[in-house]
């Protein structure tokens, strides 16, 4: 287990670098209105991506030791081929694929999808080292091409979408390679049967993803909304997604663990132990996230402004303001995966649609009054009342009392063992 989190970790370290070098482009060289236009077709291909999951999706890597992954996968690539072209469809009638042509998004959007299934493939079969390779090759090869096409092209956005355009393509192909192996639809279930556990847990799964996904990024959506002319919406969104961006900087220690947890706990079958487990590391994803967020309020607020640009001297009172709610989903997401492992995708629904009704609720008088501040305060709220919501299920199902929360002396002895493992590169098993 230390093995694989540390070996994740290690990876989502590399694409948290990448991302420092993406956002630094995309802000102090790019500027603001540039940052919230990729901000914006970034979150366009993500709706796209969750909805293409819908049958599948992140519910193979539960699926995959008891289902047939080839027909899971079969049925999966027609679904999204309908999907990106209905979605695509949707987006240019709605007028919200102004910067791109439509049959670009749709080619982008498909790769996108293709990759996002594979990757569940992989962690499915637990093939984890393997998928962190492909994450890191991603961001990599479009931070490396981008640097390079904004060196020989005086348009900034055809650059980034010619770089990432790039870098999903040969993602795509290494996923395809790695994967093919488990794609050989057998006879463990019926072609009836794969359908109908894809799309049952599948849809439930991905509806909770979209009711998450927007109460990432909703706040886009209404800032572009509520304040105009586009060009001052657009910096605003640029400032706030960098915002964001940094404040999720803190969830690469959480995902790393979240990741490898989700795919052990897919293969074991004795709940008490799942739990045991789930619940060493909710503890060790707040206290590590902690840790972080307090070394980001000591900085200064003038460092955000020397490093991305004037136009983003905002980010530390925006974070500081993100800073409950991002403790908040670090906390929450061991019992997520708890839940995702056991198959138990319901209670995770729940509470990101009861977190989103919240959002729906309250972003938009607040972000009248306040801005992106009032964006960055919903989003806090949120999340907040999603981890409640969380310990509620898992209270009322394994009857899990606050005292489970609390620290020992064994968790901060896993984490030291944890980072000076991967310090040292020894990943030994514990």
């Amino acid at each position: 287990m230390i093995n694989k989190i540390a070996h994740t970790l290690g990876s989502r370290f590399i694409v948290a670098i990448f991302n420092l070098v993406l956002l630094f482009i995309t802000t102090r060289i790019m500027g603001a209105e540039m940052k919230g236009l990729i901000s914006l077709f970034i979150l366009n291909l993500s709706l796209t991506s969750i909805i293409s999951g819908f049958i599948g999706g992140p519910a193979i890597v539960y699926l995959a030791p008891r289902q047939s992954i080839g027909k899971i996968f079969s049925v999966n690539i027609v679904w999204i081929l309908i999907t990106v072209s209905l979605t695509s469809i949707v987006l240019l009638q709605l007028g919200m694929m102004t910067s791109i042509e439509p049959i670009r998004f749709f080619r982008l959007a498909f790769m996108e999808c293709l990759i996002a299934t594979l990757s569940m493939v992989l962690l499915g079969r637990e093939k984890i080292t393997t998928h962190n390779i492909i994450q890191v090759v991603k961001v990599a090869t479009s931070v490396v091409l981008l640097a390079v096409f904004l060196k020989v092209n005086d348009d900034d956005f055809l650059s980034f979408l010619n770089a990432y355009e790039i870098s999903l393509l040969i993602t795509a192909v290494m996923s395809i390679i790695y994967s093919f192996k488990f794609l050989k639809p057998n006879g463990i279930s019926s072609w009836v049967q794969t359908l109908a556990s894809g799309f049952r847990l599948g849809s439930i799964v991905q509806t909770g993803n979209l009711a998450q996904l927007l109460n990432y990024r909703i706040g886009y959506y209404v800032l572009e909304m509520v304040i105009s002319p586009i060009e001052i919406a657009l910096i605003r969104i640029g400032i706030f997604s960098a915002s964001l961006q940094i404040a999720e900087a803190l969830w690469q220690f959480t995902r790393s663990v979240n990741t490898v947890q989700y795919a052990s706990i897919s293969n074991i079958q004795n709940r008490s132990q799942a739990l045991i487990l789930s619940l060493k590391l909710v503890r060790m994803n707040y206290a590590v996230t902690a840790i972080g967020i307090i070394f980001l309020l000591l900085i200064p607020s003038d460092f955000y402004g020397f490093a991305f640009g004037s136009e983003f001297s905002e980010i530390k009172t925006h974070f500081m303001i993100l800073s409950p709610g991002i403790l908040a989903l670090a906390f929450g997401g061991g019992v997520n995966h708890y839940f995702a492992g056991l198959g138990e995708h319901r209670y995770n629904t729940t509470s990101t649609i009861v977190g989103l009704s919240v959002s729906i609720a309250i972003i938009i008088p607040l972000t009248k009054i306040l801005g992106t501040h009032g964006a960055a305060l919903t989003a806090s709220i949120v999340y907040c009342v999603q981890a409640i919501c969380q310990v509620y299920f898992l209270y009322k199902q394994d009857g899990i009392r606050p005292s489970a929360f609390y620290l020992t002396n064994q968790d901060w002895n896993s984490v030291k063992s944890l980072l000076t493992r991967l310090w040292n590169r020894k990943l030994e098993d514990i």
